[in-house]
């Protein structure tokens, strides 16, 4: 049985039956590992098309074994190299870069995780300690593209062998009451085994989620447009989409605060669905319209490019007011003008395992009165103008990331909706009715 913090959400998974509790997750972790490796090897060959190069890959996969295949460019010493001294890096910016101590979201177990809201001047340093790598020839500028294959690869056996350790740190020390299993190995090392497991005294989900994926996606991502520097000069495709991404990340890393509460955070256990993704899906699978791009330039008139660049930056500021909007309602707890209005709200109680009970404020104004998830509707609309830079319509990669995160976010907002009603009951009924729209205002 699971330990008494579980969710609501979480329960609703476990009460399913055995298929869907095994097969579904092996499968994933059967096929997403491959899925990053084969794209990374695809999208970086310079010999061939990327459809030409997966029929290759696969060719491979059944002449020489899908493991061997796997593990070829694993144990590169410099893509290991380059891994170390970039994890050893965020965890020492992590540790180290002063920034004010806050408590997250109260847990199922009535805990409440401590972080340092340093995250934004971390980020910032790594661009710093980036360019001055590449200025002293510490390393070539494009060595994530040049060595993107192997640095996937290496990612992959790192990851599979830390979530187990997750796994098991889960059973034996774990680090708050908010822990446990099913008795389902599978799921359990695909789930986790606990919320908010901390190593040394580093918290794990911050490290795996903001530091190393979110940051080294904005890093990979400019490594990519140096890479295509150094080939053929930039091309103002690449340069808006890695110019916007940036900018969303450092919107990211300003409001890692409001991260901490969200669903990834607060109810996702730290498992092979969090830190895999987070460790080589967010690295191999986010970036890969950019990577695409390096080898395919393209120019678009001055005009169009500039159009779509400011899109992109006032989706990402609307993005960012959204967020903006309800972090500034929570610290001012509820007392704030919206629209030149004081702020309207549900006062929502639920209680957790302890039997204490606790209030949630709903806001029902503002950008929150528009839709559930205004958000998420913004982040796909800056993730559009990123994603599919690309005058020719044939090309299928620019839309992978795009459709991806269009799933990705309609499975997150159908999920938080059923845990939000079993959590507040009637109240959720209540405020669906003033909110009725989920994604897209108007319409969804």
């Amino acid at each position: 049985m699971w330990s008494s913090d579980n969710t609501s959400s979480s329960k609703g998974i476990l009460n399913g039956d055995l298929l869907r509790q095994t097969v579904a997750p092996l499968i994933l972790i059967a096929s997403t590992p491959v899925t990053s490796i084969v794209l990374s090897r695809a999208v970086t060959n310079e010999d061939g098309g990327f459809i030409e190069s997966v029929f290759e890959i696969m060719g491979e996969f059944k002449s020489d074994g899908v493991v061997t295949v796997l593990l070829k460019d694993a144990f590169n010493p410099y893509a290991i190299k380059v891994l170390a001294v970039y994890m050893v890096a965020q965890l020492l910016l992590m540790r180290f870069m002063p920034g004010e101590v806050y408590k997250g979201p109260v847990s199922p177990n009535n805990n409440r995780p401590i972080y340092t809201d340093n995250c934004f001047a971390c980020y910032v340093a790594s661009f710093v300690l980036y360019g001055l790598g590449v200025y002293y020839e510490l390393f070539d500028g494009g060595v994530a593209f040049d060595l993107f294959p192997q640095l996937i690869s290496s990612m992959n056996v790192f990851a599979l062998v830390f979530c187990g350790v997750l796994y098991l740190k889960g059973i034996l020390a774990p680090s708050s009451t908010d822990c446990g299993t099913t008795g389902n190995p599978v799921f359990d090392y695909y789930w986790g085994t606990e919320l908010y497991p901390r190593i040394f005294g580093w918290d794990v989900k911050v490290f795996t989620n903001c530091r190393y994926g979110m940051t080294g996606w904005a890093l990979i991502c400019t490594s990519f447009a140096y890479a295509q520097y150094a080939r053929s000069g930039l091309c103002n495709a690449i340069s808006i989409s890695t110019a916007l991404q940036v900018i969303y990340l450092a919107k990211f890393h300003i409001w890692e605060r409001g991260y901490m509460y969200t669903i990834d955070i607060m109810h996702d256990r730290a498992g092979y669905y969090i830190c895999w993704g987070c460790l080589v899906w967010v690295p191999s699978f986010y970036t890969i319209h950019t990577a695409f791009l390096v080898l395919h330039p393209y120019n678009f008139s001055p005009p169009i490019a500039a159009l779509l660049f400011v899109l992109g930056l006032l989706s990402i500021y609307l993005n960012y007011d959204v967020d903006r909007q309800r972090q500034q309602f929570r610290r001012q707890n509820g007392k704030m003008k919206i629209n030149g209005k004081m702020a309207e709200y549900l006062v929502a109680e639920y209680e957790t395992v302890d039997g204490k009970t606790h209030s949630s404020m709903l806001l029902t104004s503002g950008w929150w009165g528009t839709c559930r998830k205004v958000n998420y509707f913004f982040e796909l609309c800056a993730a559009f103008l990123w994603s599919i830079t690309f005058a020719n319509p044939y090309y299928l990669i620019p839309y992978f990331y795009f459709t991806f995160l269009l799933i990705l976010l309609l499975d997150r907002a159908w999920r938080d909706d059923a845990r939000c009603r079993a959590k507040y009951g009637k109240k959720w009924d209540e405020y669906c009715k003033l909110v009725p729209y989920m994604l897209i205002p108007g319409v969804y």
